[in-house]
């Protein structure tokens, strides 16, 4: 952090438990919060007009209001950092700041006033709680001295419990909204404050037209069959069996990625906080558009739609799903990306993969990864550490065929994608490393020349390939790799990888390649093969492992795993350079150890040709485009 800067991880807070983030104040640059998944609020420096801090049971308070009457409710500090934070902005924007005390003494008697877009509730002069107009679905007279605020039933609040309503009497006598004429039925103080709140809220009735309107919209995730509106606050799904609205604050961004060698596209709409289903969360929500499908699409566009839509277009016309995510883009005000230029072997802009048990496509695109269809998985290139590529053999491809490719993120997580085909690894080296993405341990363009090399010594695969019929040396590093039925997914099975047959170990007979003998005889590695290179963070976590099992004994492994992950993204530039420093230097150990093992083991004998090759590790990292309509 700098001095032109100033740095807090915090979350914002609404009805729930807030979203996780970062916000930075910057005299250029103003008030921007980043949340962990991407979604983004900003206050221009000349907008800030105040920021005020209050010490609660549970932390430090920070509001941040802006000219307009926004305001943006920070928690997740503590007091100390909520005051500093609050000098510093003062400072810098020039805006009022203090310190707002708190009431927590649990009383319901006090006053209610309306600040910017908020009501605020105020016992003996101090702040019990704020609500942002923005929450306000309804406010309604119940009987003659009480008004009720109904909130917005958001199917993005995560947690199980929600506030709905709350009812607040006001007495006829109340000073701070009295009328001009006591007599005037009309002019009540609980009027008054209907009035008062009525003009901040974000009041909006679901009955009417909606702006435009999708049906039989095909629902991958959740599953289901969909009519979609589009109204002008949220976005509704509604069928026999769900029934979401989803406040166009709360999408993040629009995709649309063709789906490869097919006549579908997918349109994924990425959330910030995510829906949920039961104890299902869904950040990202999926659904399958044919491209053989045309729609005619007229928003309903009045004088005021027009004004508070002015990039939405009077027509849309076109494949489904292109008119869907235009006109969502439009009216969410948030980015489209497409298909990045990366080009896979067989066409399209995405390599089929294996997840766990099931299969799909893995899209590089232009920031992050995105694998689809189920579940859907975002991995921005910006959490990701390194990228690790590794072959396998199995009792129903032989090696070099496919190849394994983990996914390692800074919190410590990391995502497996099995059943490569071989002639992928080419184009997602070059591309990877083109945008700079880690490859762990190696240099992209050596460890392509090892592995190449590798297979071409593979004598089982010279069999095999020779039995199918291939007999060109010359050719072989691309036929031997792309050729037979099963080559284009490589998705592993059960048969692949947990084969236990009672494979005959006697050296003098003939080696025979069976579902039975291979997995044994490809387990083997050399022993005296050398230790490949640590990161950063496996440095990091090393040293810290002990502490972390000393101060919390109760943990488990992956209890260990998340904390030392958290603890690394707190790590500072000076202590990451300390780790940085013995990675590189595990990394030249390596390397230097590995020329010298490969001067020595350079033509493998035919009895270890398949335990070299089960040492042949890749590692490299994908990129996408993004595209911005």
């Amino acid at each position: 952090m700098s001095d032109a800067e100033y740095t807090i991880e915090c979350r914002v807070l609404a009805r729930g438990a807030g979203v996780s983030g970062t916000v930075t104040l910057s005299k250029d640059r103003g008030v921007r919060f980043k949340s962990h998944t991407g979604a983004t609020r900003a206050i221009s420096s000349s907008d800030v007009s105040a920021m005020h801090w209050s010490s609660t049971p549970t932390g430090g308070v920070i509001r941040i209001r802006s000219r307009d009457g926004e305001t943006l409710v920070l928690g997740g500090v503590d007091a100390g950092g909520a005051q500093a934070a609050c000098e510093y902005g003062a400072k810098a924007f020039g805006c009022s700041s203090g310190e707002n005390a708190t009431n927590v003494n649990g009383r319901n008697w006090g006053e209610i006033a309306v600040v910017g877009n908020s009501a605020v509730f105020e016992v003996d002069g101090k702040t019990q709680f704020e609500l942002d107009g923005a929450q306000i679905a309804e406010c309604t007279m119940a009987g003659k001295n009480e008004v009720v605020f109904q909130f917005h039933n958001d199917d993005t609040v995560t947690e199980k419990d929600a506030l709905v309503e709350m009812s607040f009497y006001v007495p006829p006598g109340n000073q701070m909204w009295a009328g001009n004429d006591i007599e005037d039925p009309e002019d009540i103080a609980a009027n008054r404050l209907h009035a008062a709140v009525m003009s901040i809220a974000a009041a909006e009735s679901d009955v009417g037209e909606p702006v435009a309107e999708f049906d039989s919209v095909s629902m991958v995730v959740p599953r289901g069959n969909v009519t979609i509106e589009l109204h002008p606050a949220h976005m509704k799904m509604t069928s026999s069996t769900v029934d979401f609205k989803v406040p166009y604050s709360s999408i993040v961004r629009v995709y649309l990625l063709p789906k490869p060698h097919s006549n579908q596209s997918h349109a994924i709409i990425a959330l910030d906080p995510p829906i949920r289903k039961g104890q299902t969360f869904y950040p990202q929500i999926l659904a399958m558009f044919n491209d053989n499908e045309y729609l005619d699409v007229a928003p309903n566009l009045d004088a005021d739609m027009k004004a508070k839509f002015p990039t939405l277009e009077d027509k849309y016309d076109g494949q489904s799903g292109e008119v869907f995510v235009r006109v969502l883009k439009n009216m969410a005000g948030v980015k489209l990306t497409r298909q990045s230029l990366f080009t896979a072997a067989d066409g399209g802009h995405a390599v089929r993969v294996s997840h766990k048990a099931d299969s799909g496509f893995l899209y590089p695109l232009e920031k992050s990864f995105f694998y689809l269809p189920k579940p859907p998985k975002l991995l921005p290139y910006a959490n990701v550490t390194e990228v690790e590529f590794e072959r396998h053999s199995n009792a129903m491809h032989s090696a070099g065929k496919t190849f394994d490719m983990t996914i390692n993120m800074k919190d410590g997580s990391s995502e497996n994608f099995h059943g490569v085909a071989r002639s992928e690894f080419q184009n997602l080296v070059n591309f990877l490393t083109a945008k700079g993405v880690t490859i762990s341990n190696v240099d992209a363009n050596a460890r392509a020349d090892a592995i190449l090399d590798a297979d071409a010594s593979d004598d089982d695969d010279v069999d095999d390939f020779a039995r199918r019929g291939g007999g060109d040396e010359d050719s072989e590093e691309d036929e031997d790799f792309a050729a037979g039925s099963d080559s284009d997914g490589g998705e592993p099975t059960d048969s692949d990888s947990d084969s236990d047959g009672d494979g005959d170990d006697d050296e003098s007979k003939p080696k025979k390649k069976s579902k039975k003998s291979t997995p044994k005889k490809k387990a083997k590695k050399d022993p005296n093969a050398p230790k490949r290179g640590l990161s950063a963070y496996m440095f990091f976590s090393a040293a810290k492992r002990a502490e972390v099992l000393e101060q919390n004994p109760s943990f488990g492994v992956t209890d260990v795993a998340k904390e030392l992950g958290a603890r690394w993204k707190l790590v500072t530039a000076e202590e990451k350079a300390t780790y940085q420093q013995q990675a590189d230097e595990d990394k030249a150990r390596y390397e230097r150890e590995m020329a010298e093992y490969s001067a020595t083991a350079r033509e493998p004998k035919a009895d270890d040709a398949d335990d070299a090759d089960a040492d042949a590790d890749v590692k490299d990292e994908p990129d996408a485009m993004d595209e911005d309509e």
